[in-house]
C-alpha cells in the first residue's frame, strides 16, 4: 500500500489492520504499470520510445525483406505499448516519434543512411486489401483502446472498475454526461480524452424517452448529407459514386430514380400513394424480369431450343421433370471478376438466368467457389427441386462430393456451400467440360 502524504498516521495504523499488506513508500510500476504520472507526460513514458528502440536495434543489421519488416512491426514494434495504451493516452509527440521509428525500419534507413519512403505513412497504416500494410496509426489505436474502457462503463456497469470511477467522476451521471473534472487521475482523463469515439458511433434507441436529454443526447438520425438528385458539378459525392460504379450499378440507380420519380407523379396527378419500400421493390422485380427476357432472347436467338439439345452434343439435358444449372466463373485484368449462371429445363429451353461483377483479384477456384454458393443459394431462395449443378471446375465438384475442405478461401466457400446444399432436396453437383459450359462461360464474361 502506498498513503499519500497528508494521511495521518492514525488512519494509516487503522486501514493497515484491516488490509493487512506491505506498506510501501512510493510504487513506480504495479504489474509493468504506472502508478504516479507526474506533469511531464512525455518524460514519464519516454521509456516506451526506449524500449521499442531497444527491441528494434538488434535487427538493424540484418538483412530482412519486406515481409520479415512487417512481421518484426506488428509483432514487436506496435506490439510492445499495448498494455500502457489501454490504460493511459501517450502523447502526440511520442507517438509521432514511435511513427517515424517505425517507418525508417519498414523503408530500410538507419542512423548512416536514409532511404526514400516511396509512400506516406497514413497510406502504409491502410489495410491490405485498401493498398496498405494493415500497420496500427499509434494515435488512434491509443484512442481505440482507451475508448474500449469507456464502452465497459456502458456493457459492464457493475464491473469493479466502473462502480468505482462512477462513484468518484459521475456518480448522478451516466459515462456520457460524465466531466472530465480538474484534479482528477491521468487514467481517467485518458479515458474521458477517447470518449467522443463512443458519442460519435452510439445513439438512444427510442423506448418511453424517460432517461433521454432532448437537447444533448443523440436520439434522432443525422440529417442526409450526400444528394443524388442534382449532377450539379459542385456535387463531388455524386461525381465519385458515379465513376466508381459498374455497369450494373449504374443501371439500378437509374432504374431506382425512374421508378421514384413515377411514384412521384402518381401521387401529384393520380393521387395514388405509393409507399417508397413497394415502389423500390416492384422496380427491382421490373429491373430483373427484364434481365431474364434479354438474356433468354439472346440464348434463344443464337442457339435454337431444337438444335441444342440435337446439335451440341457437350451439353447434354437433364432427365425429364429436372433444371439444369450450369455455373462459371471468369476473371478479368482490370481487378473485377464475375460469374454465370444458366438454368435450362430437359427440352433445352432458357427458364431462367444470372451474372454478376464483383471487384476484387480472387484466384480462380475461390472465384468458381464463390459462384457455385450463389447458385446454391438461388436454389434455395427459388424453392427449386430435382436439380443438377454443372461446373467445369473439378476441384471444387471433388471438394463438395467427397466434403475436403481444405483450409484456404476457397475451401472455407465450398465448406459453406456444403451447409446450404444439406438442406437442398435432389440436388447433386456434378463436372462438366469446358465445352459443356460455354453458355455459363460467355454469360460470366
Amino acid at each position: 500500500m502506498v498513503f499519500s502524504k497528508k494521511v495521518p498516521t492514525i488512519m494509516r495504523q487503522a486501514i493497515h489492520q484491516i488490509l493487512p499488506m506491505a506498506t510501501v513508500d512510493n510504487y513506480s510500476k504495479y504489474f509493468g504499470q504506472l502508478t504516479i504520472i507526474g506533469k511531464s507526460k512525455t518524460q514519464v513514458f519516454n521509456f516506451i520510445q526506449d524500449k521499442i528502440w531497444k527491441k528494434l536495434k538488434g535487427w538493424k543489421e540484418k538483412h530482412l525483406s519486406f515481409a520479415g519488416r512487417g512481421a518484426l512491426i506488428k509483432a514487436v514494434a506496435q506490439a510492445i505499448p499495448t498494455y500502457l495504451m489501454s490504460n493511459f493516452l501517450i502523447p502526440k509527440g511520442l507517438c509521432n516519434q514511435m511513427e517515424s521509428m517505425i517507418d525508417r525500419l519498414w523503408w530500410g534507413s538507419n542512423v548512416d543512411k536514409r532511404k526514400i519512403h516511396w509512400v506516406g505513412w497514413k497510406k502504409t497504416c491502410k489495410q491490405k486489401q485498401s493498398g496498405g500494410m494493415g500497420f496500427r496509426d499509434p494515435r488512434a489505436f491509443n484512442e481505440a483502446l482507451l475508448a474500449k474502457q469507456g464502452w465497459r462503463f456502458l456493457t459492464e456497469p457493475d464491473s469493479l472498475m466502473a462502480r468505482s470511477l462512477k462513484a468518484k467522476y459521475f456518480p448522478h451521471h451516466n459515462f456520457f454526461q460524465a466531466k472530465k473534472g480538474t484534479r482528477s487521475s491521468y487514467s481517467w482523463q485518458s479515458i474521458h480524452q477517447a470518449s467522443w469515439i463512443l458519442k460519435k458511433g452510439c445513439f438512444w434507441i427510442m423506448g418511453n424517452g424517460n432517461h433521454i436529454n432532448i437537447w444533448e443526447d443523440r436520439w434522432i438520425n443525422p440529417q442526409v448529407g450526400n444528394t443524388i438528385w442534382t449532377t450539379k458539378p459542385s456535387n463531388t459525392p455524386l461525381q465519385y459514386m458515379l465513376k466508381n460504379s459498374t455497369k450494373e450499378d449504374m443501371q439500378i440507380i437509374a432504374t431506382l430514380t425512374y421508378g421514384l420519380w413515377l411514384a412521384r407523379n402518381n401521387k401529384v396527378f393520380q393521387k395514388k400513394d405509393t409507399p417508397t419500400s413497394e415502389a423500390v421493390e416492384r422496380t427491382m422485380k421490373n429491373l430483373s424480369e427484364y434481365h431474364h427476357h434479354i438474356v433468354a432472347e439472346h440464348i434463344s436467338s443464337s442457339k435454337p431450343p431444337n438444335s441444342i439439345v440435337g446439335n451440341n452434343i457437350s451439353w447434354s439435358p437433364p432427365p425429364s421433370n429436372y433444371l439444369k444449372l450450369n455455373v462459371d466463373a471468369h476473371l478479368t485484368n482490370d481487378g473485377r471478376w464475375g460469374f454465370g449462371m444458366l438454368v435450362r429445363r430437359d427440352d433445352g429451353r432458357c427458364v431462367g438466368a444470372a451474372t454478376r461483377v464483383c471487384k476484387g483479384n480472387p484466384d480462380a477456384d475461390m472465384a468458381e467457389a464463390t459462384g457455385l454458393f450463389e447458385t446454391i443459394k438461388l436454389i434455395e431462395k427459388n424453392c427449386y427441386s430435382n436439380t443438377i449443378i454443372e461446373l467445369d471446375a473439378e476441384k471444387i465438384v471433388l471438394a463438395m462430393n467427397n466434403h475436403q475442405f481444405l483450409r484456404t478461401n476457397w475451401g472455407k466457400m465450398v465448406q459453406r456451400c456444403d451447409r446450404v446444399y444439406a438442406t437442398l432436396s435432389h440436388t447433386s453437383v456434378s463436372w462438366t467440360s469446358r465445352k459443356g459450359n460455354e453458355a455459363a462461360h460467355a454469360l460470366a464474361r
